[in-house]
C-alpha cells in the first residue's frame, strides 16, 4: 500500500502492521478486538499528524 500512496504523490507519515487472515498459520484469531483497538488508536494519531 505504501508504494501506491507514494505513486499518487502523497507522503507516508506512519506505518501500522496487524496480523490478519493472509498468513493463516501464524495469525489464527486475528485481527482480534485488541488489534482493532490498536488500529483505531493509530488512525487517530495519524489524523493529527503532518509530514515533516
Amino acid at each position: 500500500m505504501e508504494a501506491a500512496v507514494k505513486e499518487k504523490g502523497a507522503d507516508v507519515i506512519g506505518r501500522y502492521f496487524c496480523k490478519g487472515q493472509v498468513a493463516l498459520l501464524f495469525s489464527h484469531g486475528h485481527p482480534d478486538s485488541a488489534d482493532i483497538d490498536a488500529a483505531r488508536k493509530f488512525a487517530r494519531e495519524m489524523g493529527g499528524s503532518s509530514p515533516g
